[in-house]
C-alpha cells in the first residue's frame, strides 16, 4: 500500500507528535504496536454472509479473501461507507464524530473473491486514532453492487445524493494517507476492471 513520503519535521513538531502517539496509548513510530481496536483500516469478514446473500442470485458464489496485503487482484474500486468514530483519548474533547465519506477499497480476485478494507479517520481535536463503528448496510451495499458488476450484471448505475452535513476532514483521513480516498482529489482514480 502506498503511504505519504515523510517530510523531515523540527523537535518541537516530533515531541508533539510523540505526545499525540503517548495519549492515544499508541506507541512511536519504529516501537512494535499492541494488538487493538485502534488501528489504520479494518477488514470486516463477519459480514461476507450478508454480502453473499446480498449478490445472490446473481453471483451464486463468492468468496472473503483476508489478506490485505495481496496485490493479485484483478479488480479494483474506491469508493465510501458511512460509520461513527470514537476517540480513544480520555483527556480529549471530543467524544465521537460521524462520516458519510468513510474511504473503503473493494479488491476483486478470480472466481468472485473479494476483498474490502475500510480507512480510519483521526480525532480533528487529539489526532488519535478513532474507534471505528461501521454503517453495515452502507458497507453491504457497496460490496455487493461492485461484486455485481465485476460478475457481469447489468447494473443501473448507484445514485447517491448528498445530504448535506460537515466536509469531508481530508487532513484525518488515514485512506488519504494512503492514496485511498475519492474525496477532493482528483489524482485518485484507481478504479481498475471496473
Amino acid at each position: 500500500m502506498q503511504l505519504l513520503s515523510q517530510q523531515q519535521e523540527s523537535p518541537e513538531k516530533a515531541q508533539k507528535k510523540f505526545q499525540v502517539y503517548q495519549n492515544c496509548s499508541e506507541n512511536p513510530p519504529g516501537v512494535a504496536e499492541p494488538t487493538q481496536e485502534t488501528r489504520e483500516f479494518f477488514m470486516f469478514p463477519a459480514l461476507h454472509q450478508d454480502v453473499a446473500e446480498a449478490v445472490f442470485p446473481e453471483v451464486s458464489s463468492t468468496w472473503f479473501h483476508e489478506d490485505e496485503d495481496d496485490d493479485n487482484f484483478d479488480h479494483e474500486w474506491l469508493t465510501h461507507v458511512m460509520g461513527k468514530f470514537i476517540c480513544n483519548d480520555s483527556a480529549c474533547e471530543t467524544e465521537s464524530w460521524a462520516s458519510k465519506m468513510v474511504p473503503i477499497e473493494i479488491r476483486g480476485y478470480a472466481g468472485n473473491g473479494y476483498s474490502a478494507v475500510v480507512y480510519n479517520q483521526r480525532c480533528k481535536n487529539c489526532e488519535c486514532l478513532g474507534n471505528f463503528v461501521l454503517d453495515e448496510g452502507s458497507y453491504i451495499e457497496r460490496v455487493a453492487y461492485r461484486l455485481k458488476k465485476w460478475a457481469g450484471v447489468r447494473m443501473e448505475p448507484a445514485h447517491y445524493k448528498s445530504k448535506g452535513g460537515l466536509p469531508h476532514e481530508r487532513d484525518f483521513c488515514e485512506g488519504r494517507r494512503r492514496g485511498k480516498c475519492r474525496v477532493g482529489d482528483r489524482s485518485v482514480v484507481c478504479q481498475r476492471g471496473f
